[in-house]
This record gives structure tokens, C-alpha cells and sequence, in this order.
């Protein structure tokens, strides 16, 4: 899986801005992404303030940082210029994002699809759940409350995002879980 995008579906959000980094304009992100590597063949990102502006910008280079990406961006050359960007959310088109892994799915293509147990419709999909060392569980939002299913394997039949749906076959009694 990879990170959750809080963006309209023609952008993803790759990082967020956490603070600057040194005296020469660079910025230090946190990365919202499972494929970091993806910053290495970019050529420019947008940044999205809180206010709503959103700007490309260059990418000169970048590297890790304790724990952090730093963005080193044209345009950016010293700590006043890059001082307003602090929040800001780093993003690339929809059109230019990476492919998820053969198997992996993005957090943002699943969420709204349309959840089915062995044909019957369970409900959408309305948020989606790390869980170290466990299946993501998918929040589902039924007609009888909200049912949290494992994402794994073993339970999905098969995944069509061009038609929002996810057909799974779980274990018995599982859908049934939240019904009084």
C-alpha cells in the first residue's frame, strides 16, 4: 500500500513540509509515500499551501535526512523565501505519479470502491488503516455500521479500479459482525 492523498484525485501528495532545512532555502519533508525513490526521477513538484496556492517548482536535487527528504528547489534560495512553504503539501499530477508494486494498490484508488463479499454489495470503502505488521484494514461503511475487513491476500478475488469495486470472499460471519 501507499500513502493516503487528502487531494483531489488529479494530484497526489508525495511528502509535507515540516520545516526548513539550513540557511539556503532547502526544505525538510515528511514523505507520505511507500515509494521514496520516486523523487529521484522528478524533474519538478508542486507545493500546495494551506492557503490553497499551489506552484511547480524545480527540483534540484534531494536527499535523506534523519528521517526526512530535504527538497532543494529553484526559486527557493534562502530561509525567507522558503519560510512560507512550511506545512505545504510536496505534489505531482495524477497523470505523473509512480506505479504501485504488482500486488500493491494506492490508498487513494481504493477508497470509494465499491466492497463485495462473494457477489453481495457490502458498501464503500471510506477510509483505509495501517496496521504494522498486519493486513490494512479497509473501513467499510455498510448499511448495518461500519465494518473493518483485513485487506490480505487470501480474502480478495480480484481488484477493478476502473470500476471502483473490490470483490472479496471473506470468512464467514465477518460481514456480519456489526449486525445487532
Amino acid at each position: 500500500m501507499a500513502a493516503r492523498s487528502e487531494v483531489p484525485p488529479s494530484w497526489v501528495t508525495l511528502a509535507r513540509v515540516a520545516r526548513t532545512q539550513g540557511r539556503k532555502g532547502e526544505l525538510a519533508a515528511d514523505l507520505l509515500t511507500d515509494i521514496p525513490d520516486r523523487f529521484a526521477a522528478l524533474a519538478r513538484v508542486w507545493l500546495l499551501a494551506a492557503g490553497g496556492e499551489r506552484r511547480a517548482f524545480e527540483l534540484r536535487h534531494t536527499w535523506m535526512h534523519k528521517g526526512r527528504i530535504v527538497l532543494a528547489l529553484a526559486g527557493l534560495d534562502d530561509l525567507t523565501a522558503a519560510e512560507p512553504w512550511v506545512g505545504a503539501e510536496v505534489q505531482v499530477p495524477a497523470a505523473e505519479r509512480a506505479r504501485a508494486p504488482e500486488g500493491s494498490y494506492f490508498i487513494s484508488d481504493l477508497e470509494g470502491c465499491q466492497v463485495f463479499d462473494r457477489g453481495r454489495p457490502l458498501g464503500p470503502v471510506t477510509a483505509i488503516e495501517e496496521v504494522p505488521g498486519a493486513a490494512a484494514l479497509l473501513h467499510v461503511a455498510s448499511p448495518a455500521g461500519e465494518l473493518l475487513i483485513p485487506f490480505a491476500a487470501e480474502y480478495v478475488e480480484s481488484v477493478s479500479l476502473a470500476d471502483r469495486r473490490l470483490a472479496l470472499r471473506l470468512p464467514e460471519g465477518l460481514a456480519e459482525i456489526n449486525q445487532p
